[in-house]
């Protein structure tokens, strides 16, 4: 079973989260709605958000300690139900492993999948 990490297994956009940290959260929710609305490709604009943030490792790191995601509600006991049901767990996202590879851990979801 696959699932979206941004906004599905979190209820939030990681992006979003780090980009509010980093007191760049109108103009990158900006380059999104650019995106969802078709006049920007999604590799021009996911290119322009980070040309805007510039994130360092540490910048993210300190992000994900002072503000950590939120999972979705109920995502735990679904995963931990497949699990139980012996389902592979699949996590599929565009957004950045230091960001992503924790939730994965915290859920039991290898790296590799």
């Amino acid at each position: 079973v696959c699932f979206d990490v941004d906004s599905t297994v979190l209820a939030e956009e990681g992006i979003d989260v780090l980009a509010d940290y980093l007191g760049k959260g109108e103009a990158v929710a900006e380059l999104t709605r650019n995106a969802m609305e078709g006049s920007t490709k999604f590799q021009d604009a996911l290119r322009m958000r980070l040309d805007l943030m510039q994130p360092s490792n540490e910048q993210i790191l300190r992000c994900l300690q002072d503000r950590p995601l939120q999972l979705s509600p109920g995502i735990e006991q679904l995963i931990e139900a497949l699990h139980d049901a012996r389902k592979d767990v699949y996590f599929v996202s565009g957004g950045f492993r230091i960001m992503i590879e924790p939730i994965a851990r915290e859920l039991c979801v290898s790296k590799t999948n």
